[in-house]
């Protein structure tokens, strides 16, 4: 008998979004498009720590219409999430544009070994 775990749509999105951050950072990029990318990743690197604080339960007080309760949360941390995951779509198509089509399929996870 095995047991499922089954990981919240924001969780997943989190997942990713922080593959291709660690995947982006381990890759040389070429040094005209550096600050480019490196600000994109720096995005992500934000976006994904709005998201973990969420999750920790730090609720920045700059975060508009929060309802109270778990509704509220739940939609905060799905809003959080895509976010990073739309900024990791971002760092990836700067990585296609500027290091090739191999190292977006790497930053992406879609390259042969997904993490």
């Amino acid at each position: 008998m095995t047991a499922t775990i089954t990981e919240s749509y924001d969780a997943m999105l989190a997942a990713d979004a922080h593959g291709v951050y660690t995947r982006a950072k381990n890759i040389a990029w070429p040094q005209e498009h550096a600050r480019a990318i490196g600000d994109a990743v720096l995005d992500l690197a934000v976006a994904l720590k709005h998201y973990w604080d969420l999750r920790n339960g730090i609720v920045p007080a700059w975060l508009p219409g929060i309802t109270a309760g778990p509704d509220g949360l739940a939609k905060c941390l799905r809003m959080a999430a895509e976010r990073a995951w739309e900024a990791a779509g971002e760092v990836t198509r700067l990585i296609g544009e500027h290091c090739g089509d191999k190292a977006a399929e790497y930053v992406s996870g879609e390259e042969g070994g997904k993490s």
